[in-house]
């Protein structure tokens, strides 16, 4: 595996993995998942990708990745959790190119993970908004403040001049 990134603030990673490293799902994820902190490389060889992904991301992943090898795709994009060595979860978008033999075996697969952490957190904080100003509870205060403010300028115009 050959892994290629930008220096120490690097938000992508850009790996080359041999074809039975491919095969057996080792590799495709940065050494520097999270950066900073990641997993050592001695340690990182050793594991899969199924190992650093978030039990709630698996499934997906390995549909694509089984579709890959099946030779249905050559390509796949997943936005994933990653988890670091000390538990933490880091956000990623990890897309992933087969490149084949002439028998449409995978030669060796090309992969760009991307950290994208902040993006997930901001989507999470809209979200969170969202809810809070289309609750019931919102819902019926902007009711009751919009009552209020109709029956004031109501009263303002039809209150008889004394």
């Amino acid at each position: 595996m050959n892994t290629a990134h930008a220096g120490a603030d690097a938000s992508a990673e850009l790996e080359q993995l041999e074809a039975d490293g491919c095969d057996r799902g080792i590799g495709g994820f940065p050494c520097a998942v999270g950066l900073p902190q990641p997993y050592p490389v001695d340690e990182l060889i050793k594991k899969s990708f199924q190992d650093v992904t978030h039990p709630d991301d698996l499934a997906a992943e390995v549909a694509q990745v089984e579709l890959m090898h099946q030779g249905k795709i050559d390509s796949y994009g997943v936005d994933k959790r990653y988890l670091r060595k000390d538990g933490a979860i880091v956000w990623g978008r990890k897309t992933v190119a087969a490149l084949r033999k002439s028998d449409g075996s995978i030669d060796y697969c090309v992969s760009v993970i991307e950290d994208i952490s902040a993006r997930k957190h901001a989507e999470q904080q809209v979200h969170l908004l969202m809810r809070e100003t289309t609750s019931p509870a919102t819902s019926a205060s902007r009711a009751t403040w919009r009552t209020n403010l109709l029956n004031s300028f109501a009263f303002a115009v039809w209150r008889p001049v004394l």
